[in-house]
């Protein structure tokens, strides 16, 4: 679970994006911009599918970004402590680090 000042500071950042975006015309090709166009259900009708005319609520496109922004740092933090871990058992292992940072 996350604080509700966490919280509500990261919807606040999600739609502060979504309406400059909205407002000003403004598109990018990343994660939230595939999110603002499946809020505004663009990409049912540029792709021509069918569906139930459901669209994502703004706080669902938070929701979805917060999920992506923590997926990201704990991938990095777990492969950072995998390979330090690793280093650190196997001194022949840092000793070919070493001489690959020298050459």
């Amino acid at each position: 679970t996350t604080s509700k000042d966490i919280s509500e500071f990261f919807i606040k950042v999600v739609k502060d994006t979504v309406n400059y975006r909205e407002k000003n015309n403004y598109t990018r090709k990343d994660f939230i911009q595939l999110l603002i166009d499946l809020k505004n259900n663009k990409i049912a009708e540029e792709e021509g599918y069918q569906h139930d005319g459901k669209t994502l609520t703004i706080e669902e496109v938070a929701a979805q970004s917060f999920v992506f922004f923590v997926a990201g740092f704990e991938t990095s933090s777990t492969t950072m402590t995998f390979a330090l871990y690793e280093l650190a058992r196997r001194q022949d292992l840092q000793q070919k680090v070493r001489d690959e940072i020298e050459a």
